[in-house]
Formats: C-alpha cells, structure tokens, sequence
C-alpha cells in the first residue's frame, strides 16, 4: 500500500509538473519502533503474497497493529519524525 500510494503521488507530481517535490516516507510503525516501544507484534507471520511479500521484501517484518501505539505516542513518534524532517 504504502508503495503503491508513493507512485500514485510521485506520478501526480510529475503530472503536474513539479516531479522530484515529494519524499513518502514510513515514520510509523517500523519494526525497530516495534521493538523500542514494546508493541506487541501481531502472532501470526505476514503471508509472502500481495501486500504481504512487498511488506517481507522490504524487511518491515515484524508486523504490528498502529492500533497498539497509545495515541500520545504515535503523535510523539509522529511529530518528532515531522519536525526532524525540516531540520
């Protein structure tokens, strides 16, 4: 999804004319947050089909709910990652 969702805006840009303006960037929920944060990874493995397989071959293993971030968190996590994105 997320790399679908970074063409479809990378081909808007372009159409636009405005093309290279847009970085996609996944800020959460990243395996090492997983890990850091202590999030329950979600007990059963990601299947290696459809988003599955892009989610394996782009090493986002483990998988986890963003639900399972307390929502001050995943605001904190978000803001500072927003922020430090302009500095």
């Amino acid at each position: 999804m997320h790399r679908s969702m970074d063409e479809d805006l990378q081909a808007f840009c372009e159409d636009v004319g405005e093309e290279g303006i847009l970085e996609l960037r996944r800020v959460a929920l990243t395996p090492e947050q997983i890990y850091t944060l202590g999030v329950e990874p979600q007990p059963e493995p990601v299947e290696p089909k459809g988003h599955g397989l892009a989610f394996i071959e782009e090493g986002l293993e483990p998988a986890a709910q963003l639900e399972a971030l307390e929502p001050n968190v995943l605001t904190d996590v978000c803001t500072y990652l927003l922020t430090s994105a302009f500095i």
